[in-house]
């Protein structure tokens, strides 16, 4: 049993710095992204099933050609672009609902995260 807690502690360290390393990587090579605070959670999430440079070339995948760098670079261009066309479609669609949500002082943003504002 002991053996099989080290092995877990092993795996759980490789994969710290698996992930560490690919972030610094993707940093460098897509700086108009740079870090973003929860690209980590992505990235994680695929070195559970990806060997790290298959981590690494999906992530530029992503960021590159499916155009997810747009939706997670700084000031969160298309979280803020969509934050605007949901309160129009609420507003213009569903007003009673829209009318609660500034009646009562909720933040469009509990509906889909910005931080930026």
């Amino acid at each position: 049993m002991r053996e099989f807690a080290e092995a877990l502690t092993n795996i759980k360290i490789y994969r710290k710095n698996a992930l560490f390393r690919v972030l610094v990587v993707l940093s460098n090579s897509i700086q108009e992204v740079g870090y973003i605070q929860g690209l980590n959670s992505i990235v994680g999430t695929y070195l559970l099933y990806l060997r790290e440079e298959d981590t690494y070339w999906m992530m530029v995948y992503l960021l590159k050609k499916r155009g997810l760098k747009n939706l997670i670079s700084h000031d969160f261009p298309l979280v803020n672009q969509w934050n605007y066309q949901l309160k129009c479609f609420m507003h213009q669609y569903i007003p009673e609902i829209y009318q609660h949500i500034v009646t009562n002082s909720f933040s469009m943003r509990i509906i889909i995260y910005s931080p930026s504002h």
